[in-house]
């Protein structure tokens, strides 16, 4: 629709896509879609639950999103990230860094 208008037409709803690749080495990218204006929180953990990016994004408009996290300086493993929207989780997903 993009190419016949111009414009891409907002999600119609609420998305959080598993990161890809996935397992990966050292980046990957984390993409969501949101219908609505809202505020965004991104969080990456990692298996022990501490806390290692925390992203917030102030008033986004509705749209797709990427964030792309380079893990060069974090070792293999598990890692968790979580999205917010207007303070409300959406999605928790795993994903694994392989090195």
């Amino acid at each position: 629709m993009a190419d016949t208008y111009g414009f891409a037409m907002p999600p119609k709803k609420f998305e959080v896509y598993q990161n890809y690749p996935n397992p990966f080495n050292p980046i990957t990218t984390i993409n969501y879609a949101i219908p609505q204006e809202g505020n965004i929180v991104l969080q990456i953990y990692n298996i022990s639950g501490q806390k290692l990016v925390d992203i917030n994004e102030i008033y986004l408009y509705p749209g797709h999103y990427s964030y792309i996290w380079n893990a060069s300086n974090y070792s293999s493993g598990i890692y968790y990230y979580r999205i917010y929207y207007n303070e409300k989780l959406l999605e928790n997903k795993k994903m694994i860094l392989i090195k």
